[in-house]
C-alpha cells in the first residue's frame, strides 16, 4: 500500500498535538484544496489549465487500496518495503483530454498559443484513446527517505508497450511547516512517445516524427503549514521534463509546470 497519504495525517496530528493520532483502515480518507493555481500543457493547442479545487480520495484496507486514481492490491508488506500490484489510467493523455483524472474539478481555458512555421496542433490529430496500464509498485523504507519503483504495461491494447519510473520522496519538519520533496525518472518506451507525441506518415501532414524512448527526470514539492488537526495552508509545485520529445512538432514548451497555493480540509 501507498503509505504517503497516512504519513500526512499523522503528520498533522503529531503537528497539532492531536489526541487522537489513529489512523483508520477500511474507510474513506477525504481531503480538498481550494485555492489558486495553473497546470501548464507544453502541446500546441493544448489548454492550460487553472487548478481552483485539488481533491484527495484513498481508500486502504489491509490489502486493498485506491489513492488518487492508483487502485492497487498489497500482496508482500515488511517493516522496510511494500509490493503492490497496481493499475491507473495513463496520465500521457491529460495533455489531450479535459476530462482526464488529472484535470477534474478544474476548469479549463484556451491558453495564447503562438503557431510556429513547423508546429503540429493537438487539434490536427485523431482523438487519443484512454489507456489503461497496469503493472507493479515496490516501495522501500529508509530512515530518511521513500524510494518507490513502477513498471506498468498498456493492458488495454492502446500503444501496446510499457513505461517505468524510479522516485525517492523525503519529508522533513521545518518550524511549522512540513516540506515534502521527491525527484525521480519516468521511463517512456518507444511505442508510447510515438502514440502520444509521434506524427505517423499515415497523418499525410507536412512534418513527420518518428519518436524514440525517452528518460525524463521529474521533480515535485508540497509545503504543509497544519494549523488544526483537519485544516492546513499548503503549497504544491511540480515539474516534469520533456526535453528529449520536444523536437516532436505537437511541443511547444520542453516542460510541464504546475503550482497551487491553498488551504486544505480533511474530513
Amino acid at each position: 500500500m501507498r503509505h504517503s497519504f497516512f504519513a500526512l495525517l499523522a503528520v498533522f496530528s503529531l503537528m497539532v498535538q492531536s489526541e487522537n493520532n489513529d489512523i483508520k483502515l477500511a474507510t474513506w480518507h477525504i481531503a480538498v484544496g481550494v485555492g489558486i493555481g495553473i497546470a501548464t500543457n507544453p502541446l500546441h493547442g493544448g489548454d492550460d489549465i487553472p487548478l481552483i479545487v485539488l481533491p484527495d480520495l484513498a481508500y486502504y484496507d489491509e490489502h486493498v487500496f485506491f489513492d488518487n486514481g492508483v487502485l492497487g492490491y498489497t500482496f508482500i508488506q515488511d517493516k522496510r518495503f511494500v509490493l503492490s500490484a497496481i493499475t491507473e489510467l495513463n496520465p500521457e493523455n491529460r495533455f489531450f483530454v479535459f476530462w482526464h483524472p488529472a484535470n477534474l474539478f478544474l476548469n479549463s481555458y484556451r491558453s495564447s498559443d503562438l503557431k510556429l512555421e513547423n508546429s503540429v496542433s493537438i487539434e490536427t490529430l485523431d482523438k487519443k484513446r484512454w489507456a489503461l496500464d497496469g503493472g507493479f509498485e515496490y516501495q522501500y523504507f529508509a530512515d530518511d527517505f521513500v524510494m518507490r519503483i513502477d513498471w506498468l504495461h498498456d493492458i488495454t491494447g492502446v500503444y501496446n508497450s510499457a513505461r517505468a519510473s524510479i522516485e525517492l520522496e523525503t519529508e522533513l519538519v521545518l518550524g511549522e511547516w512540513l516540506i515534502s520533496p521527491l525527484v525521480g525518472v519516468q521511463y517512456r518506451s518507444q511505442q508510447l512517445n510515438q502514440y502520444y507525441y509521434g506524427i505517423d506518415p499515415s497523418l499525410e501532414l507536412e512534418q513527420l516524427y518518428l519518436a524514440d524512448d525517452s528518460f525524463s527526470p521529474y521533480a515535485k514539492v508540497q509545503l504543509t503549514w497544519p494549523f488544526s488537526h483537519d485544516k492546513a495552508v499548503f503549497v504544491r509545485a511540480s515539474y516534469d521534463d520533456y526535453s528529449q520529445l520536444s523536437e516532436s512538432p505537437l511541443f511547444k514548451e520542453d516542460h510541464a509546470l504546475s503550482i497551487f497555493l491553498g488551504l486544505k480540509y480533511i474530513f
